[in-house]
Order: C-alpha cells, then sequence, then structure tokens
C-alpha cells in the first residue's frame, strides 16, 4: 500500500451530552468521576489517517502503519476536581472548607488526539499453530485530550514451543503519561495491570491516577489440545481446545503523594478456550472459554486497602481472535 487510507464516523442523538466532574471525597482522599445529562443532543465524531505500508516477501509479513486519528464530541469535561463531603443520607455535598480547593476551567468541546506508529515483522502461523512461528512487533503513540498527553510503547516477539503446535509469545509495555493527577477520564492508552487484575475497572483507574509511569511484561505459551474436528454441515466447525498459560509482571513508579505499600504486581493463570472456525453466519478463526488467574505482589496489599472486596483470584470469561 502507497495510498493512505481514511475513516471517518459521525455520531448524532444516540444519548444526551454528558457533563463529566471528578469528585475529591475528602475525608478518604478518594477520587470518583461523576457523569450527567445536561440536556443537549450529543455530537460526536471521528476521523483518522493511516499509511499501510507492505513490505512482505519470502513467506513473511513485513507490515509499518503510522495513523493519526482525532475525535471531538459536545461532552463537557471539568477539571481539575471538586472536592465534597459524604452526607448522612449516602450523598455528598460540596465541602467548602477545603483548603487546596482548586480553580475550575470549563472545557466546552471533548477532544481526543492519537498519533501511532506500528511495525511487524512475522513468518505467517501454519493451520495447525495457534500464533506466528516466529517474529517481532511493535507500537509506539502519543495520545492526548483536553489536558491529559500520554507516551507508550509495545513491544512483542514470537519463538517456537516445544512442540510443533505450541508457541511462545514475550511481550513488554511502558506507559507515561503527563497530566492532573484528578483527571481521571483519560483513558490509558496502555493499561499496566496484570490480566488477573485487568478487568477490575477500579483498579484500572485508581492506576492511572496512582502510578503516572508503569510498564508490564508477559509471557504466553500457547497448545492447542484434544483436536475433536467436528462440524454439522456449514453451520458449525469445532476444531479443538485450547490452552495459554501465562504471567504477567506490573512494575509502578507512584506518583508524588500515593505511598503504597510495594511497586510491583503479578497475576499468573490460563486461558481454556474451546476453538470454533464457524458458527452460524460468522466464519471466522475465534475462541470462547474462561480464565483462571491469580495475583499477588508487593503493591497487592495497598489495592486491597483502596479497593473494598478486591480478592486475588479471578475467574472470568475469555474470547480471542487472535494471539
Amino acid at each position: 500500500g502507497l495510498y493512505p487510507v481514511f475513516d471517518f464516523a459521525l455520531d448524532v442523538g444516540d444519548r444526551d451530552a454528558a457533563l463529566q466532574i471528578p469528585y475529591l471525597d475528602t475525608a478518604k482522599d478518594s477520587l470518583f468521576v461523576g457523569s450527567t445529562s445536561y440536556q443537549k443532543m450529543y455530537v460526536g465524531g471521528m476521523a483518522s489517517v493511516a499509511l499501510p505500508l507492505d513490505f512482505s516477501s519470502g513467506g513473511w509479513d513485513r507490515r509499518i502503519e503510522p495513523s493519526l486519528a482525532l475525535s471531538l464530541s459536545n461532552d463537557e469535561l471539568y477539571d481539575p476536581f471538586l472536592p465534597v463531603k459524604a452526607d448522612a443520607d449516602g450523598g455528598y455535598s460540596d465541602d467548602k472548607s477545603y483548603q487546596d480547593r482548586p480553580q475550575w476551567t470549563s472545557h466546552t468541546t471533548a477532544y481526543r488526539t492519537a498519533a501511532v506508529l506500528r511495525g511487524s515483522f512475522l513468518r505467517p502461523a501454519a493451520r495447525s499453530q495457534m500464533m506466528a512461528s516466529k517474529g517481532f512487533g511493535f507500537e509506539v503513540g502519543v495520545t492526548g485530550s483536553d489536558f491529559n498527553w500520554s507516551e507508550y510503547g509495545k513491544v512483542y516477539a514470537y519463538l517456537p514451543g516445544l512442540h510443533p503446535w505450541h508457541g511462545l509469545k514475550l511481550s513488554a509495555a511502558v506507559r507515561h503519561y503527563s497530566m492532573d493527577l484528578y483527571s481521571s477520564w483519560f483513558a490509558d492508552p496502555c493499561p499496566p495491570a496484570p490480566r488477573g487484575l485487568a478487568k477490575n475497572a477500579d483498579v484500572e483507574a485508581f492506576l492511572l491516577m496512582a502510578a503516572p509511569l508503569a510498564g508490564r511484561i508477559s509471557l504466553d505459551y500457547a497448545m492447542p489440545v484434544l483436536p475433536m474436528d467436528f462440524s454439522i454441515g456449514n453451520i458449525f466447525y469445532f476444531r479443538n481446545f485450547e490452552v495459554v498459560p501465562f504471567a504477567d509482571i506490573t512494575l509502578l513508579q507512584p506518583a508524588s503523594g500515593v505511598n503504597m505499600t510495594g511497586n510491583q504486581l503479578w497475576s499468573a493463570g490460563a486461558d481454556i478456550a474451546v476453538n470454533i472456525q464457524r458458527l452460524v453466519l460468522i466464519s471466522s478463526n475465534f475462541s470462547i472459554g474462561v480464565r483462571v488467574a491469580y495475583s499477588g505482589g508487593s503493591a497487592f496489599p495497598f489495592l486491597q486497602e483502596q479497593i473494598p472486596g478486591l480478592k486475588p483470584l479471578y475467574v472470568g470469561a475469555v474470547f480471542n481472535t487472535e494471539l
């Protein structure tokens, strides 16, 4: 490809425009974000351009793709936060006695930008394999909104496993953001939480605020088991079961004023899934199953203090299209 690819989207009226306000509970020194309608029809749009460059040859897929994206909407964002205190009836009211009360700034147009460069140099997977047999890839980017910026990078490599059907994936990711500590609606482009905690929205939000610099190292070992090759005409084709043991370790650099019990988190577990290549009108290689993971680390007790009910054991559904 020597030609750019343009993508446009417009979203009008599927909801009311939102007013997003971060609140600081001064008694607990904890933050939550409230979102409420302000009786205007929502209007939002996105435009992006990418240049997919393909240098494949000799059985290797070699691709480079730079891209730019811009999103706009009429949502309103307020910065940096509103100090509140809990009321007896379970609600919250303005805490006018808070000493460090900031000056608010209204951002009437919410926007997000992204500049990303992706690349991959892979030997394609054989039909009997779950992932590329060898190769590597990367992604680096800068994302931002009205008052928040983040830089991130990801690298990964594929290696042969102990059996011709098996595969090993090593990956690493790091992200750093520059923003007001309390501007928590900023989307993290590279969530650092280990997979046993990554589905917990409270963990992700807290790590985004508490650790401006964070990275994760991951290992996946993919192996198909129990080949079945069972089909019902053109309606259903069940290929086999898949087991993917994994391990993640996350390293955190806490923000100034955040006193964690440690700076690392980890998870170990496995995805156990069934590989389906046809389901009624869906003809694609995907898998549906369950993820079981156990998490810990020196920063885990601190997360448990901040997030009541957080457990080290995670069991949940998983859906994969590729590794």
